[in-house]
């Protein structure tokens, strides 16, 4: 067939028994079968050769109900034609519905390595006992961005769930989410048309509330986000929430009853995980990635700050602060700055030329995601940017207060005993407090005398600076170890050696800078930049501010709990404005001084 629409086959009865199928048949005139590595109610899952594109792909058979019901079979590429255009790391791609003239028609999907999550955490808890929560973290957050990326493109998965999961540990550790939207319309239509019953024993235990309830009017992306929670909670205590044959006792549990919380972890990781199980829609997380990052602020017991989401200042506020700053730009730097200079609290900034790069990453780079779109933009401006991070004894000067998770004070202060961390990283701030310390900063006498208004970097002169000219995934060269970076060294770059993880933050400006004097901007925490998250162009932009409203703002660089191929100069990340978490600071940036003596070189 040389067309993706099934309908050119039903204009007669198909009648192929899926029983008939045997490796080496040939599919649609394109695809030799090799064999099944998949039967259910939702049809056949087979591995075949693609003769055309000279590749192997997975093939779903309809099941046979619906083959002969065009309404059915409507419905079905209506589902699919929403899923084919999503492209993202996480999400296993549908390549194309076509169709067959004896057995109908069949879905080719990408053949995604690894194994089912439910095989891979009874392998995990055989070699290693408990699965700690930083590695559920690990295993769910790309689950979670590949959901937030279909729920912002309108489509929902309707069926999160272990054996939908694959995780892949060799060559290199990859978490992809599959069957997105498919199974799900499979089942509803046959259940609409056909009066054959679906075997649903292993998907109504994540179902959501809303789901059990059949009201789709009330579906949305905190529905996946409920079942990604039941997901997580299986990881964590090694049992469903609620768990029965009945499947009347199983919907009255989900619906009425509350979830015990998990005897084998701390208050604080089950309070993040009974919020995202939530009865209701509006008791849970924004989205899904908002759930993961609670859940890994939670870890390592009771943090200071509370997990629960503060809601987000009015947007036109938000965006009357950054451009604000953002026009002082428009004083010129003059002709001959300073190379650097330091301020009234002891903080260095450096200065950044204005110039031309290449944002985002090529296709061919490892690890490449595609809202990292290259793009040449330009900046027109001279600005400074601080050499490190916010540490804590400058945030506490400004704010009189120290957030931190690891200080002190802090819930992770049993893995810095000893250790002075007023030259750590400032974190748990959120974009809104990260913008106030900006404008307390700026009204300090000494620096309101110098002229100085500090602000949050733009996610275009953060790359830009974090670059210094290079083009390459790091500012290092090809290749990241934890002896350039504080992140987690059980997953360099360009490297099979593993490294240290600290599992901590550490002290600013420990590791090399780039060429333009920056730290840290490959490792110790993430940092917040002025922008809101969207999607990038591919064509060239001028001092590029980022989208104009949106629901997250911009998280760049790396972190000690992250690895290393997140950590690239492209990788991107996002998080709502009000949110705070370990791993998360910020650097100030300046573009409406003149400095004209130098603290140093």
């Amino acid at each position: 067939m040389t067309t993706n629409d099934p309908r050119n086959t039903l204009s007669g009865l198909v009648t192929g028994s899926l029983g008939e199928l045997s490796p080496g048949r040939m599919l649609g005139g394109n695809y030799e079968l090799i064999e099944p590595i998949g039967r259910g109610g939702m049809g056949q899952v087979w591995k075949a050769q693609d003769q055309a594109g000279q590749r192997i792909v997975a093939i779903k058979l309809l099941p046979p109900e619906l083959r002969n019901h065009e309404d059915a079979i409507q419905q079905v590429r209506e589902s699919f034609q929403k899923v084919h255009a999503l492209t993202h790391q996480h999400i296993g791609k549908s390549l194309a519905m076509l169709s067959d003239a004896s057995f109908g028609p069949f879905i080719v999907m990408d053949l995604v390595p690894g194994i089912p999550l439910s095989r891979y955490a009874k392998q995990y808890r055989q070699r290693e006992g408990e699965i700690p929560v930083s590695h559920v973290v690990e295993l769910l957050r790309p689950v979670a961005q590949a959901l937030d990326y279909a729920h912002v493109r309108g489509v929902l998965h309707r069926d999160v769930k272990p054996e939908n999961i694959l995780v892949q540990s060799e060559p290199h550790f990859e978490v992809t989410l599959i069957d997105f939207g498919l199974a799900a319309t499979i089942r509803s239509t046959m259940t609409r048309f056909t009066q054959a019953s679906t075997d649903t024993r292993g998907t109504r235990p994540y179902m959501s509330p809303e789901q059990l309830r059949g009201n789709s009017r009330l579906w949305d992306g905190r529905t996946d986000q409920y079942s990604l929670a039941v997901v997580a909670h299986e990881l964590l205590g090694g049992y469903l929430p609620f768990e029965t044959e009945d499947d009347f006792a199983l919907m009255y549990s989900v619906l009425n009853e509350p979830v015990v919380p998990i005897e084998t972890i701390p208050d604080a990781v089950n309070q993040a995980l009974l919020k995202g199980l939530g009865k209701e829609r509006t008791e849970r997380y924004e989205n899904c990635t908002n759930f993961i990052n609670s859940l890994a602020a939670s870890n390592t017991a009771v943090s200071s700050v509370s997990v629960t989401e503060p809601a987000a200042p009015k947007p036109s506020i938000q965006n009357h602060v950054v451009a604000h700053s953002l026009n002082l730009a428009n004083k010129s730097v003059s002709d001959s700055p300073a190379k650097s200079f330091v301020n009234s609290i002891g903080m260095k900034l450096v200065l950044i030329p204005a110039g031309t790069f290449l944002m985002g990453s090529p296709e061919s780079e490892a690890d490449h995601y595609d809202n990292e779109t290259q793009h040449h933009v330009t900046l027109t401006k001279n600005f400074y940017l601080g050499t490190t991070v916010v540490t804590q004894g400058e945030y506490e000067r400004v704010m009189g207060t120290n957030p931190s998770y690891f200080s002190a004070g802090g819930g992770g202060r049993d893995k810095i005993t000893g250790m002075d961390t007023s030259r750590f990283p400032v974190e748990q701030v959120s974009w809104d407090e990260a913008v106030e310390y900006c404008r307390r900063l700026s009204a300090l006498p000494a620096e309101r005398a110098a002229g100085r208004v500090y602000r949050l970097p733009t996610e275009a002169e953060w790359e830009y600076a974090c670059r210094a000219g290079t083009p390459t995934p790091f500012h290092f060269g090809s290749l990241l170890t934890s002896q350039q970076a504080n992140f987690d060294g059980n997953y360099p770059y360009g490297t099979k050696k593993k490294g240290r993880y600290l599992k901590r933050t550490s002290a600013v400006s420990s590791y090399e800078c780039n060429g333009y004097g920056l730290f840290d901007t490959h490792g110790n925490v993430l940092e917040w930049c002025s922008d809101w998250y969207g999607a990038y162009t591919a064509s060239a932009l001028v001092d590029p501010l980022g989208a104009a409203t949106g629901s997250y703002r911009v998280c760049r660089g790396g972190g000690w709990f992250i690895g290393a191929r997140r950590s690239r100069s492209a990788d991107r990340d996002w998080n709502a404005p009000g949110h705070r978490i370990n791993i998360l600071g910020f650097r100030v940036a300046l573009s409406s001084v003149v400095e004209r003596s130098s603290a140093g070189p």
